[in-house]
């Protein structure tokens, strides 16, 4: 029997792979990774130029990210992924155990839209659903402050 693709729930959804740091998890219950420039064996990490790709800027769109100027640790962003929810408390005790280890995680982009508060419109954006956590590096990233 051949092995099965992985099965993607939504229409218009999308899987990505991306690395980074596992920093402490949101307010919102949601995992948090910052993306970095370089790996811990100095080699490229091309994360953000991916999520860049991924999601170009469009006005009015949420996006799951945010991105910024390398600071002194490499450092060029944030992205958040929602655990799913039969299985949050095991994916952010995971993510708690790999605080300030490179990861890899992989995501489903889905597109969400609802009505706006005031009725005036949508409100657009895209989710990152949490679909695998995989430690790259088994020892913390010195300096990684999250």
């Amino acid at each position: 029997m051949p092995p099965r693709a992985a099965k993607i729930a939504a229409p218009g959804a999308v899987r990505l792979t991306v690395s980074g740091v596992m920093a402490a998890p949101d307010d919102f219950g949601r995992v948090r990774v910052l993306l970095v420039d370089r790996r811990r064996d100095g080699a490229p990490d091309r994360s953000a130029e991916r999520l860049r790709e991924a999601l170009p800027f469009v006005p009015g769109l949420d996006r799951p990210f945010r991105l910024h100027a390398r600071d002194a640790e490499d450092v060029v962003g944030e992205f958040w992924a929602v655990p799913p929810a039969h299985r949050r408390r095991y994916w952010l005790e995971t993510a708690a155990s790999l605080r300030g280890r490179e990861v890899d995680v992989e995501v489903t982009l889905r597109p969400y839209s609802f009505p706006s508060p005031g009725g005036d419109g949508l409100t657009r954006g895209v989710a990152f659903d949490l679909a695998m956590l995989g430690e790259v590096s088994p020892s913390p990233r010195v300096g990684a402050d999250n």
